[in-house]
């Protein structure tokens, strides 16, 4: 199981929606099996897919150190073979358990046993630079990073980036797998904007598969199902199918 954290620095760069949107491209269209864990005590993505974002257990009880089975907290969605863990009542104290705790890689630990049954799992991380996300990227292999093409979203890569390169002190083995532009306007603004943000990270790997702004997007999540899932032609649909294709031909 290859398991990617999906960071952002800011909240607006649509994290959640890609995460959502990614994993159901793996599963649908690559025939993966896929998990989604939910690190975000929002618990957007639990919407999302049709879970309750109310129920009681779920990755914070790892993280706090309950004796919980990690099968028992998977649940499954509309879709055979993308499931889900959600993030739990417990997630708004995680972090402070975890600091004081000092155990670092409770949730790789807890992932690994999981590791047969899935090809892919996906960690929908908060918009925040903190403990828990430190923690997630312990236990991942690759990071993806979206942007969306203003100066704010652009300067919290920097401190993404820096602290992804003081986890890998640890985790020898993570990798930025490349940022992608969300939310894009085809603008010269826009365009402008993208220039600067590859003259900026020229060391990093920008994907060249761009997702779009939609409205699309924005009335998937009032339906339980992915924007890919209402309509596979729509435009921002294809940048996601392009945005997979291109990360599955990646080295």
């Amino acid at each position: 199981m290859k398991t990617i954290s999906i960071q952002s620095f800011k909240g607006g760069t649509g994290k959640t929606t890609a995460t959502a949107n990614i994993a159901y491209v793996l599963n649908k269209y690559h025939d993966k099996k896929v998990l989604v864990v939910e690190a975000d005590a929002q618990s957007n993505i639990s919407s999302y897919f049709g879970i309750d974002k109310d129920r009681e257990k779920g990755i914070a009880d790892i993280l706090v150190g309950n004796d919980v089975d990690i099968y028992s907290l998977v649940k499954k969605t509309r879709y055979d073979n993308l499931h889900i863990i959600t993030a739990g009542l417990k997630m708004y104290v995680a972090e402070d358990y975890v600091k004081a705790n000092k155990n670092p890689l409770v949730l790789k630990k807890a992932l690994i046993k999981l590791a047969k049954e899935y090809d892919y799992c996906l960690i929908d991380n908060a918009p925040a630079i903190n403990t828990i996300s430190a923690v997630t990227m312990l236990a991942s292999d690759e990071i993806i990073i979206p942007v969306c093409l203003d100066l704010f979203s652009i300067e919290g890569l920097k401190i993404i980036i820096e602290q992804i390169q003081k986890v890998k002190r640890a985790n020898q083995e993570l990798k930025i797998r490349g940022i992608f532009i969300n939310r894009w306007q085809n603008n010269n603004a826009k365009h402008q904007a993208k220039d600067y943000l590859e003259k900026m990270f020229k060391e990093q790997y920008i994907f060249k598969a761009k997702i779009r702004e939609s409205q699309h997007i924005a009335n998937s999540t009032f339906t339980g199902r992915t924007v890919i899932d209402l309509n596979c032609r729509f435009g921002v649909t294809i940048d996601y199918k392009n945005l997979v294709n291109e990360y599955l031909k990646l080295k």
